[in-house]
């Protein structure tokens, strides 16, 4: 395990380099949106998923058909169950591939809270998790040991959870992690 750092000077940012993460404001609050792609990971998985999903969608037509229009016999229980089980396992794995793959982070100052959302490609958002403004001890940015970027992360009251909201370059940072520590009323 690496140790964290805090960091209490920041470096000037290279002026040069594009912002990591993007806030968009709103009238509830603001939305703090990840420029940086996707991780290969969740990509294979989202896309064996979206394979593995079709293919269950056409087993389970093929398991309840197969019978009626190879042998002429009558749909059974058994393949009426099989092709609901596949089914199942489809509506699953396909839900899995069209959902998003960028997590937000939406302030919320009109209640008072912070939501982890992915949101989807189709569909409505998914929502991770939900800090109350109470429930958060502090607002810090820390890097890892000879890492460039830096994580801007909060401390949840009580425990040792820490909750990455942002990463991005040191001094990147500054502004988005003295904003979210007023909001919370550091």
């Amino acid at each position: 395990m690496t140790q964290i750092d805090i960091l209490d000077e920041i470096v000037v940012p290279n002026e040069a380099t594009p912002a990591d993460m993007t806030v968009q404001e709103f009238s509830w609050g603001y939305v703090i949106r990840s420029q940086m792609g996707p991780t290969t990971g969740t990509q294979v998985a989202q896309g064996i998923s979206h394979f593995l999903g079709i293919f269950l969608a056409i087993a389970a037509l093929g398991t309840l058909a197969l019978p009626f229009f190879v042998f002429g016999s009558e749909i059974t229980a058994f393949g009426l169950g099989g092709s609901a089980l596949f089914a199942a396992m489809a509506a699953y794995l396909l839900w899995f591939a069209s959902r998003g793959d960028t997590p937000t982070v939406n302030v919320d100052l009109d209640n008072r809270e912070i939501r982890e959302v992915i949101e989807n490609r189709m569909g409505g958002p998914t929502l991770l998790g939900v800090y109350p403004f109470e429930e958060i001890e502090d607002v810090f940015a820390a890097t890892e040991e000879g890492a460039e970027m830096a994580q801007l992360v909060l401390w949840l009251r009580g425990t040792d959870e820490v909750i990455c909201i942002a990463q991005a370059l040191p001094g990147q940072l500054v502004e988005l992690r003295d904003r979210i520590a007023s909001d919370l009323g550091r």
